[in-house]
């Protein structure tokens, strides 16, 4: 593919003529035009297939990684805009839509972990917190007493 790209952008241009597609198969120089001395050495003619092969697998390994990384961004995103859009659509305050953030991130939340992300606010006021968001029908809950999980409804 890359010697397709290389036939398609050098035909018909200055250089064109110089088997346009193919690897070079003689040495070549970059040569400074005021002063004639050689101010690059490309690699010798029998490493370019090598070092091009070398190119596109750290290109396909980089490409790889680098789309991993967008869709890992693109699910953050995602949930937080889903997060936001609740939080506004139900007036959450700041420590609910906090609450509905670690939901949708680890798909439920008990009142243990509720008082650890919000360590200044007591029990009950968190209970309330999750009460208002099951009756707002965001959330619904599982489990017995004091090992209650709460999730996202629907």
């Amino acid at each position: 593919m890359i010697l397709e790209i290389h036939k398609r952008l050098v035909e018909g241009v200055r250089g064109g003529a110089a088997s346009p597609g193919e690897y070079r198969r003689i040495q070549n120089y970059v040569v400074n035009s005021a002063t004639g001395d050689i101010i690059y050495t490309p690699p010798l003619v029998h490493e370019v297939p090598n070092m091009m092969a070398e190119l596109v697998n750290w290109l396909e390994y980089f490409v790889e990684g680098l789309t991993i990384q967008l869709q890992e961004v693109t699910h953050q995103g995602e949930q937080v805009i889903r997060r936001d859009v609740l939080a506004r659509e139900h007036n959450l305050s700041e420590r609910q839509t906090l609450a509905l953030g670690y939901i949708i991130e680890h798909e439920g939340l008990s009142i243990q972990i509720y008082e650890k992300l919000c360590p200044a606010v007591n029990r009950r006021t968190l209970q309330r917190d999750l009460k208002a968001m099951v009756d707002k029908e965001i959330l619904l809950f599982e489990g017995a007493t004091n090992q209650l999980i709460y999730r996202l409804k629907g």
